[in-house]
């Protein structure tokens, strides 16, 4: 509830302190329930981007080990190609 509205209502100045302190209650808890669900977020995007990057470098690994292999087999087969 914003201040203005608050004097309006013909309240007494305690009345419109608790009033907003309420309302500031109100919004610092919605934003910490916020933060909360970004912090889940973000890590389960870290865990995910992480998981991504071994994968890539298993990926990486069997491609350069195809590539060897395939090189090892060229030279068996033609050595004088090399």
């Amino acid at each position: 509830m914003e201040y203005d509205n608050i004097k309006n209502l013909g309240l007494t100045p305690i009345e419109q302190n608790t009033i907003t302190k309420l309302s500031l209650s109100k919004i610092l808890k919605n934003v910490k329930k916020d933060l909360e669900e970004e912090k889940k977020r973000s890590h389960n995007l870290t865990m995910k981007l992480e998981q991504s990057l071994a994968d890539k470098e298993q990926y990486k690994l069997k491609y350069d080990n195809l590539k060897k292999k395939l090189k090892d087999d060229l030279i068996v087969k033609d050595p004088l190609a090399f």
